[in-house]
């Protein structure tokens, strides 16, 4: 039997696998894996497993200095959540669940991820060095686009019928709480 773990990495390893190197965001410097592994670290994430794999197994992270892994996890959770509410649309868009239930489940879900993606959108948009030490209000688009997930999260599993979508909610408010810390982290 596979380990939650190991499928949470499975799971997000193959959704890393659709990503495109955007060439906008390439930086002069870039992020070893001892880069990585250090801001996982000093961010102290509570999912530091998730934090490492996710940005060392993306490529942009080659052309991302160290400084910038918050802006690079704030795009892996974006794009995780488009990933997943574009899933949901074709569920829907496909009548692919005859119950009444399930589709109810999945409009909410649809409108909770598109409140999540404009979120880290505007987050990743704003992203600038250096992040004030007074704060910024990154970390409150990250913390309601994480809320909205973990909203759908819930309705999910009340309303039974969409488990798979479960853990991929789950990796993603994990990837999200992940951006937080580190962005978090380059505030201090």
């Amino acid at each position: 039997m596979i380990s939650f773990k190991s499928f949470a990495l499975l799971v997000l390893l193959s959704c890393l696998s659709v990503l495109f190197t955007n060439p906008s965001s390439v930086s002069a410097f870039s992020s070893t894996v001892d880069d990585i592994k250090g801001a996982c670290e000093e961010a102290i994430t509570n999912y530091y497993d998730l934090c490492v794999e996710s940005l060392k197994s993306d490529p942009r992270h080659l052309k991302t200095g160290p400084n910038e892994l918050g802006k690079l996890s704030m795009q892996i959770s974006l794009e995780n959540a488009t990933a997943i509410q574009s899933d949901m649309q074709k569920l829907v868009k496909n009548n692919a669940t005859k119950n009444a239930v399930a589709k109810e489940t999945l409009g909410f879900c649809i409108k909770r991820y598109n409140t999540t993606i404009n979120n880290i959108r505007s987050a990743v948009t704003q992203f600038k060095l250096p992040i004030p030490p007074e704060g910024s209000p990154l970390n409150n688009l990250l913390y309601y686009a994480g809320l909205n997930v973990t909203s759908c999260e819930e309705h999910l599993r009340s309303h039974g019928g969409l488990a798979y979508f479960v853990p991929r909610s789950q990796i993603l408010s994990h990837l999200i709480s992940v951006a937080t810390d580190l962005v978090i982290f380059l505030e201090v």
